[in-house]
């Protein structure tokens, strides 16, 4: 389910990001607009970070359900190992899903930056920053939460 999850978010995400890659692309060179075509580039580029997450993301749940079935659940005798990768594994869900999380705001970030791309620079860029430091927050306190 998380795999499918993250497919479709990928698909939704190359759309939107393609989108606005080629709607900034030629504003900035085309009709030589820099300040709107650096906007949407930008937002472009935000959301085309969570499309490479996703992919990514989607071939990792693959390779491990892939890993799952080729293990033995015989494996009693590890011990100490067990605890060790227990440890391990919880560190490295902890940052895949902070990676994940961060991943998700910029993409919100970007969608942000072109829905307010007519408003003033600051202002614009001050949105955008905030919805990927909600997402921070949001990702810190989840973090918290399940430590």
């Amino acid at each position: 389910m998380r795999r499918k999850f993250w497919i479709i978010i990928s698909i939704l995400s190359a759309l939107i990001s393609g989108m606005f890659l080629y709607e900034g692309g030629r504003l900035f060179f085309w009709f030589h607009d820099r300040r709107g075509g650096f906007v949407v580039l930008i937002s472009g580029i935000a959301v085309f970070v969570l499309f490479v997450r996703g992919v990514w993301r989607s071939i990792q749940l693959d390779q491990e359900r892939i890993s799952h079935e080729e293990t033995d659940t015989n494996t009693a005798e590890l011990g100490f190992y067990d605890d060790m990768a227990a440890t391990e594994a919880k560190e490295s869900g902890m940052i895949s899903f902070l990676i994940s999380d961060l991943s998700l705001g910029c993409g919100a970030a970007g969608i942000v930056l072109y829905l307010t791309r007519f408003w003033p620079v600051l202002l614009n860029f001050t949105a955008a920053g905030v919805m990927l430091g909600a997402a921070f927050l949001v990702a810190v306190t989840a973090a918290l939460i399940k430590s």
